[in-house]
């Protein structure tokens, strides 16, 4: 399945997902949708409640890919950008395996992502700059292989000057 269709059916499966939600909720306009926020591998708790009217953007970022829409209505929408190349998660894991985090002491059991994140906020944002790779591009794609290439590059640099 190619990345283009993962994103569209994951698009149609939020959008209905939305819906239903909506559906169970109707007690403001009836173009209103309910947006239910639940923290993962807790408790499903909603942590969050918005009323959101018809046209909105979306983007969803997970682990396996990411795009960017505009939802008219249930099932009309349009795909504005996706990952071109590497996911976000794949991306974060590879960083994460580059700098071996897994054997530090602060990041046991946390995933790539959550072990960068983690370390992220006890550091300085501004060490090591990195430019925006699709900047040359007019399209609202994304692309994380290039963050990771850099990323790896700047670890070998530093391995090489520091050891």
């Amino acid at each position: 399945m190619k990345c283009t269709e993962v994103a569209s059916s994951s698009l149609v499966t939020l959008t209905a997902q939305l819906t239903l939600a909506s559906e169970k909720r109707r007690n403001a306009s009836k173009e209103a949708l309910c947006v239910e926020e639940t923290v993962t591998g807790r408790a499903k708790e909603p942590v969050l409640h918005v009323i959101v009217d018809f046209p909105f953007l979306v983007l969803l970022i997970s682990g396996g890919h990411s795009l960017l829409a505009l939802v008219r209505g249930p099932t009309d929408f349009r795909l504005l950008g996706e990952s071109r190349d590497d996911a976000p998660g794949e991306a974060l894991d590879k960083v994460a395996r580059y700098l071996k985090l897994r054997d530090h002491p602060d990041c046991q059991g946390f995933s790539g992502g959550r072990a960068i994140e983690h370390l992220a906020k006890k550091g300085d944002p501004k060490a090591f700059p990195f430019p925006f790779q699709l900047a040359k591009y007019r399209d609202c794609s994304f692309s994380f292989s290039g963050l990771k290439d850099r990323a790896y590059r700047t670890i070998i640099r530093m391995e090489r000057e520091y050891g």
